[in-house]
């Protein structure tokens, strides 16, 4: 929506509300809707927030306490004290709350030091501290059972015990059994099993001594490769006093590849790695999906509570706004390499929960070997014209399983994403341009791709790369990087590889056709190379990329990478762990 759209969907939700008894929004409960979205209900009815339940404690572990507050018009005047003294916060954000662009309910989120308690007064008025979430609470009360279930108040005591029994036996045997309820409950049982072994396995000797303390690395489940491995490589030759393990799935050349480097590895969701979860002080990831921000579900650990900070090392830039998904995961510190990244994510009036206290610019150690790696190729000598597009979600059925790869929903030269790649792949202008000039065309399929499409056929002048390769080392000899909206072209840049855009679904991708929100971040103004919404227009631009000599090839570019990426000094690795030991560890 455009903002003359918003600001008609916010007036229409005016009229209905103000219309609405207050206690009508507070009461309703036929429907989930999230708390935030009940309070924006109020503001726009014309209501006041209710005196409890607007007030949170969001997070209360070791050294990182915060509270968050939504409030309504100016922002009240803010009194902290513990044990009657007044306590500096830490960091402080006002959040906007991204709904339609509507500005008048706002989020406060306060970070504080370790603190035994806190009393928070807002305009003079002490305020009801809750625990996890907003809660606007029911004004009927509802009276709860104060007995056991009915089955259990007329079920005879004998009965009870073979029920108990069932359950065991088939907890142990996994025994058929047609009661659903008792296979139900044996699963149940089982599973309390399983995790109560694992914990008890992580205090023994051996396990305790062996993971006490460490820094579980990864990226992706089964590749590496990114900030991941390259944080570990660091932590491995400079800092052996930090216990660093590598996690990745077994199986494959990557898990070959790595263990014959040295690498400490650990497979994902084996019996090691989940006990190792139970010890660690750290898991550091360049990828934020479930699997490795929520290995495992939180009963896993004693009181349900993780004892290892999440720390995401991001696989690139951030270009465009990823709030909606950021705002679900519990990051404990994201590391930064772009000026105006850090500043979209921890300013004031951002969609973004995250705060100067838990974002930090330390850039990334991938970009840090993407430099080392560009100057030993010179530009001249470069052949490859790396074709690297990313994926689109809207393409992809929903996973089948934790862990699984997703599927195309339909085949891939079906979608109109396969036909414009590969409308630019089979181009005959870049095919007997490849033949005069000897370039060399190399596809690198998005990892989320590899193995979706085994119907097509790529014509020879075209390289596919279906494994995983050393991407820094192809980008570094890549003489021109065509991309859409990939975070490669930062690392491409760094290489000394120049960078041709082709966005020919600009309009739908950054609007919400993907898992992306519009951004600070604009191509034409701020990107590294030209941007074409055509196959014919791109295929020019990259014959012209590739041909073109250091005086035709527009200095701005270099200028906006020098700005955007102001740390590649080779000390990324360093900084980011200088941080997690000074945040977490000190």
């Amino acid at each position: 929506m455009d903002d003359v759209d918003k600001k008609q969907v916010i007036g229409l939700l005016r009229t209905v509300l103000e219309s609405l008894d207050p206690h009508v929004i507070v009461d309703y409960r036929l429907t989930a809707i999230a708390p935030e979205a009940r309070a924006l209900m109020l503001t726009l009815g014309g209501s006041p927030l209710p005196a409890a339940g607007a007030v949170r404690v969001a997070k209360n572990v070791p050294g990182a306490f915060e509270l968050s507050y939504l409030f309504q018009g100016e922002q009240p005047v803010e009194q902290l004290d513990s044990l009657g003294r007044t306590i500096k916060p830490l960091a402080v954000k006002t959040r906007q709350l991204d709904y339609f662009g509507q500005e008048d309910l706002k989020e406060r989120i306060i970070r504080l030091p370790a603190i035994a308690s806190v009393t928070l007064c807002l305009n003079g008025k002490p305020q009801l501290l809750r625990h996890v979430n907003y809660y606007f609470g029911s004004t009927h009360a509802h009276a709860k059972e104060a007995f056991g279930s009915a089955e259990n108040r007329s079920t005879p005591i004998w009965r009870q015990v073979a029920i108990r029994g069932a359950e065991e036996l088939v907890c142990w045997t996994k025994a058929p059994l047609r009661n659903a309820e008792i296979a139900r409950r044996a699963a149940t049982l089982r599973g309390s099993r399983y995790r109560a072994f694992i914990r008890n396995l992580a205090k023994t000797p051996h396990f305790h001594q062996k993971y006490d303390g460490a820094w579980l690395v990864m990226d992706r489940l089964r590749s590496a490769g990114d900030n991941g491995e390259y944080l570990y490589d660091y932590l491995d030759r400079e800092r052996p006093d930090i216990n660093a393990w590598f996690v990745l799935q077994k199986g494959g050349p990557e898990w070959d590849r790595l263990k014959s480097r040295g690498f400490r590895l650990i497979d994902f969701r084996s019996i090691e790695h989940l006990v190792a979860l139970q010890c660690a002080a750290v898991v550091a990831s360049s990828q934020l999906d479930v699997e490795m921000e929520q290995p495992v579900p939180k009963n896993f650990y004693r009181r349900s509570q993780r004892p290892w900070r999440f720390v995401y090392l991001q696989h690139g830039v951030l270009q465009h706004n990823l709030a909606h998904w950021f705002n679900g995961k519990d990051i404990d510190l994201l590391t930064t390499a772009s000026v105006d990244e850090h500043e979209s994510i921890v300013a004031d009036g951002t969609t973004y929960k995250l705060t100067t206290d838990s974002v930090t610019l330390t850039g990334f150690p991938r970009y840090d070997a993407a430099a080392r790696a560009g100057a030993k190729h010179p530009f001249g000598q470069r052949s490859i014209i790396l074709v690297a597009p990313t994926w689109r979600n809207s393409l992809f059925l929903p996973k089948s399983a934790f862990g699984a790869q997703r599927r195309l929903k339909e085949p891939f030269l079906h979608t109109e994403y396969g036909r414009k790649w590969m409308g630019f792949l089979c181009h005959p202008d870049l095919e007997q341009f490849a033949a005069q000039s000897g370039a060399q065309v190399v596809y690198l399929p998005h990892p989320n791709l590899r193995g979706n499409a085994p119907e097509v056929s790529y014509p020879d002048h075209v390289q596919v790369i279906e494994s995983t390769p050393d991407t820094i080392e192809l980008m570094s000899r890549a003489r021109v990087t065509v991309t859409d909206y990939s975070s490669i072209f930062f690392d491409a840049a760094l290489a000394k590889s120049r960078v041709v855009f082709f966005q020919f679904d600009q309009d739908s991708f950054l609007n919400g056709g993907h898992t992306y929100l519009p951004g600070r971040w604009d191509y034409a103004q701020d990107g590294f190379g030209p941007v074409e919404s055509s196959v014919d227009g791109a295929i020019a631009q990259t014959i012209c990329a590739y041909s073109a000599s250091a005086s035709d090839w527009p200095g701005v570019y270099d200028e906006r990478v020098a700005r955007t990426i102001p740390l590649t000094d080779g000390s990324a690795a360093e900084r980011i762990t200088d941080e997690i030991e000074a945040k977490f560890l000190s």
